[in-house]
């Protein structure tokens, strides 16, 4: 048995901890956030009214706070922290461990910019990933003999990469593409934890991601991570789509309540235009060149198997996005009652691409009509819908592409209220 008091003495070790042999110093620390996250796992599912030991509310997010902070802590210790700080902030209710945060950012002796300078630039290398895995699939769309030759070689870059149900995509390519021992971004934890850090529509740290009030410096997390999408949304294939899809619905958790200077902040970004650009997304001009190479060359490895299923799952993927897209539309309009911020998506939104992706969508889950509206001439031949994929259980795909479709109508309304173009 554990006692609290030995779990606050591992927290303050942890934070104070120095081992000049630093692979040991890594070792030891990884080992020590271990046995802190599964502890937090079993107080998040333990049945209990108690409020939350001290180590949970306060020493863990200090101890996420001091090690994120250091640019030295490296790769391994900053995803293993960023995970248990998913973990803890995950807890019901997520009030109290958000406060903490706050509390903590806030605080004289604060070391928030630090902290989120560390974010910032784990997104920027975020993006250089990103174009990285654009090159990797474009790459493995070429079909000519010596591509081929090139592409075996590809392959043999990732012959040591075992283990594929325990890694991401993104972190399987990177590691054929960069030593082991390089940096790895992990801006898809980057963006789990600030969506957590929001959940619930946390105000207080809404704003204080946009703007830090203390700090002789801020920087604006919110713009920050609309940015990362404006630029990742020109590389999007079936190797990075799972991180675009997070980081939107990050961002729209940094918006929702509604947080109107985050919503402004967004609005001024090229957001909307790269949504415009999601809502116009089909599979078939991402995954057709590959499935022609694999009629050449059928695939021999776990790993070309591994992408094969990447591939295979693209099309519902796309679907996810296009859904999460909306929400961060949806998020933008919230409680809005003045034409500025409208008038900035109307500039940049196709109005026909919400009227086919509510096609789309109602092919799923009412086709009927859309024969009728076929039969009676009231939607031509360029807007008769394919039906997205709906997985194995139909009864609630259709429940949720209803919703979605609810969702692409009422930004459509809203949007509409305020065009003033006819």
């Amino acid at each position: 048995t554990i006692h609290e008091g030995q779990v606050e003495d591992l927290v303050e070790i942890l934070i104070s901890y120095f081992n000049p042999n630093r692979l040991q110093w890594e070792r030891d620390v990884l080992e020590g956030l271990e046995v802190l996250r599964q502890l937090a796992d079993q107080w998040q599912h333990a049945i209990t009214e108690q409020r939350p030991p001290g180590w949970l509310l306060k020493g863990i997010p200090r101890l996420i706070i001091e090690m994120v902070s250091r640019e030295d802590s490296g790769d391994r210790v900053f995803f293993s922290c960023l995970g248990l700080a998913i973990t803890v902030l995950n807890i019901s209710p997520q009030k109290p461990i958000q406060d903490s945060f706050f509390a903590i950012f806030t605080s004289s002796s604060s070391e928030s910019f630090q902290f989120l300078n560390q974010l910032f630039l784990r997104m920027q290398q975020g993006e250089q990933e990103t174009k990285l895995l654009m090159r990797t699939w474009q790459e493995m769309l070429q079909t000519d003999k010596s591509a081929l030759k090139d592409y075996d070689s590809f392959l043999a870059r990732l012959g040591n990469v075992v283990d594929y149900s325990d890694r991401s995509l993104h972190a399987i390519l990177l590691r054929g593409f960069v030593d082991w021992d390089r940096s790895n971004s992990h801006v898809d934890s980057v963006f789990r934890f600030l969506h957590a850090l929001c959940e619930g529509h946390n105000g207080k740290l809404q704003n204080f991601l946009r703007f830090q009030a203390g700090n002789v410096r801020s920087i604006d997390m919110v713009t920050s991570v609309a940015d990362f999408i404006v630029l990742s949304s020109g590389y999007i294939n079936p190797l990075n789509i799972e991180i675009v899809k997070t980081a939107i619905l990050a961002l729209a958790e940094m918006i929702q309540q509604p947080c109107r200077p985050n919503q402004k902040a967004v609005c001024e970004t090229p957001i909307c235009t790269s949504a415009n650009n999601i809502l116009n997304m089909t599979a078939e001009h991402y995954v057709s060149h590959y499935q022609a190479l694999k009629h050449i060359k059928p695939s021999e490895s776990d790993f070309e198997k591994y992408i094969d299923e990447a591939v295979a799952c693209f099309d519902k993927k796309i679907y996810d996005l296009k859904a999460s897209t909306i929400t961060l539309l949806l998020a933008l309009l919230e409680c809005v009652d003045e034409p500025e911020i409208p008038s900035l998506m109307l500039g940049s939104l196709n109005p026909d691409r919400l009227i086919q992706n509510m096609n789309d969508l109602l092919f799923v889950y009412n086709p009927t009509l859309v024969y009728e509206l076929e039969d009676k001439g009231q939607i031509e031949a360029w807007q008769t819908p394919a039906a997205p994929p709906i997985g194995d259980d139909s009864k609630v795909a259709e429940q949720e592409a209803e919703q979605v479709a609810e969702q692409f109508y009422i930004t459509y309304i809203t949007l509409s209220q305020f065009d003033e173009s006819g």
